[in-house]
Protein backbone atom coordinates (compact mmCIF):
# COMPACT_ATOMS: atom_id res chain seq x y z
CA UNK A 1 0.00 0.00 0.00
CA UNK A 2 0.98 3.77 -0.85
CA UNK A 3 1.63 6.09 1.99
CA UNK A 4 -0.94 8.41 0.58
CA UNK A 5 -3.17 5.42 0.21
CA UNK A 6 -2.65 4.93 3.84
CA UNK A 7 -3.13 8.31 4.75
CA UNK A 8 -6.22 9.30 2.59
CA UNK A 9 -8.15 6.21 4.40
CA UNK A 10 -7.37 7.95 7.71
CA UNK A 11 -8.81 10.95 6.81
CA UNK A 12 -11.67 9.27 4.96
CA UNK A 13 -12.33 7.50 8.66
CA UNK A 14 -12.05 10.84 10.33
CA UNK A 15 -14.21 12.84 7.73
CA UNK A 16 -16.57 10.19 8.45
CA UNK A 17 -16.60 10.75 11.87
CA UNK A 18 -17.23 13.93 11.59
CA UNK A 19 -20.04 13.50 9.07
CA UNK A 20 -21.98 11.15 11.49
CA UNK A 21 -21.53 13.40 13.95
CA UNK A 22 -23.02 16.30 11.92
CA UNK A 23 -25.90 14.13 11.18
CA UNK A 24 -26.66 13.15 14.82
CA UNK A 25 -26.44 16.97 15.18
CA UNK A 26 -29.00 17.67 12.96
CA UNK A 27 -31.17 14.70 14.15
CA UNK A 28 -31.16 17.14 17.51
CA UNK A 29 -33.04 19.54 16.14
CA UNK A 30 -36.23 17.40 15.66
CA UNK A 31 -36.63 17.12 19.25
CA UNK A 32 -37.35 20.28 19.20
CA UNK A 33 -39.44 21.51 16.06
CA UNK A 34 -41.66 19.62 14.19
CA UNK A 35 -42.09 19.61 10.13
CA UNK A 36 -46.16 20.87 8.84
CA UNK A 37 -46.73 21.20 5.54
CA UNK A 38 -48.42 24.76 4.69
CA UNK A 39 -48.76 24.27 1.08
CA UNK A 40 -47.52 21.67 -1.74
CA UNK A 41 -44.53 23.94 -2.07
CA UNK A 42 -43.83 25.23 2.10
CA UNK A 43 -42.95 22.90 4.94
CA UNK A 44 -42.21 25.02 7.83
CA UNK A 45 -40.58 23.64 11.27
CA UNK A 46 -42.87 24.45 14.32
CA UNK A 47 -41.74 24.61 17.82
CA UNK A 48 -42.11 21.45 20.23
CA UNK A 49 -43.84 23.15 23.23
CA UNK A 50 -45.00 22.07 26.62
CA UNK A 51 -47.84 24.24 28.58
CA UNK A 52 -47.08 25.38 31.92
CA UNK A 53 -48.64 27.07 34.91
CA UNK A 54 -46.41 30.06 36.01
CA UNK A 55 -47.19 31.93 38.69
CA UNK A 56 -47.49 35.58 38.99
CA UNK A 57 -48.36 38.69 40.94
CA UNK A 58 -51.58 40.21 40.55
CA UNK A 59 -52.29 43.74 41.09
CA UNK A 60 -53.50 43.40 44.57
CA UNK A 61 -50.32 41.54 45.73
CA UNK A 62 -51.61 37.63 45.61
CA UNK A 63 -50.34 34.79 43.73
CA UNK A 64 -52.58 33.61 40.42
CA UNK A 65 -51.27 31.25 37.84
CA UNK A 66 -50.86 32.04 34.12
CA UNK A 67 -50.75 29.17 31.69
CA UNK A 68 -47.80 29.70 29.60
CA UNK A 69 -46.66 27.65 25.66
CA UNK A 70 -43.00 27.20 26.13
CA UNK A 71 -41.23 25.61 23.15
CA UNK A 72 -38.79 22.88 24.36
CA UNK A 73 -35.56 24.28 23.26
CA UNK A 74 -35.89 27.26 25.33
CA UNK A 75 -35.89 24.62 28.46
CA UNK A 76 -33.24 21.55 27.15
CA UNK A 77 -29.98 22.90 26.71
CA UNK A 78 -29.08 22.14 23.10
CA UNK A 79 -25.94 20.22 22.85
CA UNK A 80 -23.75 19.81 19.65
CA UNK A 81 -20.90 17.57 19.54
CA UNK A 82 -17.19 17.76 17.42
CA UNK A 83 -14.74 15.82 16.57
CA UNK A 84 -11.79 17.58 18.28
CA UNK A 85 -8.83 14.95 17.53
CA UNK A 86 -7.93 12.37 16.14
CA UNK A 87 -4.53 10.10 16.68
CA UNK A 88 -3.92 6.93 14.82
CA UNK A 89 -0.65 4.76 15.75
CA UNK A 90 0.29 1.55 13.90
CA UNK A 91 3.74 -0.17 13.29
CA UNK A 92 4.68 -0.63 9.77
CA UNK A 93 7.15 -0.60 7.48
CA UNK A 94 8.31 1.98 4.52
CA UNK A 95 10.08 1.47 1.42
CA UNK A 96 11.04 3.90 -0.89
CA UNK A 97 10.24 1.74 -4.42
CA UNK A 98 10.19 3.18 -7.94
CA UNK A 99 10.03 7.07 -6.74
CA UNK A 100 6.90 6.33 -4.46
CA UNK A 101 6.59 5.73 -0.53
CA UNK A 102 5.29 2.03 -0.03
CA UNK A 103 3.93 1.02 3.73
CA UNK A 104 3.65 -2.64 4.64
CA UNK A 105 2.53 -4.05 7.88
CA UNK A 106 4.66 -6.64 9.14
CA UNK A 107 3.25 -10.35 9.34
CA UNK A 108 3.62 -12.30 12.65
CA UNK A 109 4.95 -15.45 13.17
CA UNK A 110 4.55 -17.96 15.61
CA UNK A 111 5.25 -16.77 19.06
CA UNK A 112 5.83 -13.40 17.91
CA UNK A 113 3.58 -10.36 19.52
CA UNK A 114 0.86 -9.10 17.18
CA UNK A 115 1.79 -4.90 16.76
CA UNK A 116 -2.16 -3.73 16.84
CA UNK A 117 -3.05 -0.49 15.55
CA UNK A 118 -4.95 1.91 17.63
CA UNK A 119 -7.50 4.75 16.58
CA UNK A 120 -8.80 7.71 19.08
CA UNK A 121 -10.90 10.37 18.16
CA UNK A 122 -11.58 13.04 20.92
CA UNK A 123 -15.02 13.69 20.96
CA UNK A 124 -15.75 17.28 22.60
CA UNK A 125 -19.56 19.72 22.53
CA UNK A 126 -18.96 22.04 20.33
CA UNK A 127 -20.53 25.48 20.70
CA UNK A 128 -24.14 26.19 19.81
CA UNK A 129 -24.70 27.74 16.22
CA UNK A 130 -25.23 31.68 16.59
CA UNK A 131 -28.49 30.82 14.56
CA UNK A 132 -29.64 28.49 17.59
CA UNK A 133 -28.91 31.07 19.91
CA UNK A 134 -30.97 33.58 18.67
CA UNK A 135 -33.96 31.34 18.17
CA UNK A 136 -33.55 30.29 21.78
CA UNK A 137 -33.02 34.01 23.08
CA UNK A 138 -36.59 34.93 20.49
CA UNK A 139 -38.00 32.13 22.24
CA UNK A 140 -37.53 33.60 25.54
CA UNK A 141 -38.55 37.04 24.66
CA UNK A 142 -42.19 35.38 23.71
CA UNK A 143 -42.29 33.45 27.33
CA UNK A 144 -41.59 36.84 29.03
CA UNK A 145 -44.79 38.99 27.13
CA UNK A 146 -46.68 35.98 27.71
CA UNK A 147 -46.02 36.25 31.32
CA UNK A 148 -46.70 40.01 31.51
CA UNK A 149 -49.72 39.81 29.11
Amino acid sequence: MKLNELLTELRKAVNEASNVLQEKNLETLSKYFVQKKISESETVCMPKTIRMDYPVATEDGKVAIKRVDVPLISLIPVTNSKVEKATFSIDFQMDDEDDDVKVSFPKKRFGEVQHMSHLELTITPDEVPEGIVSIISKYNSMIQNQIEE
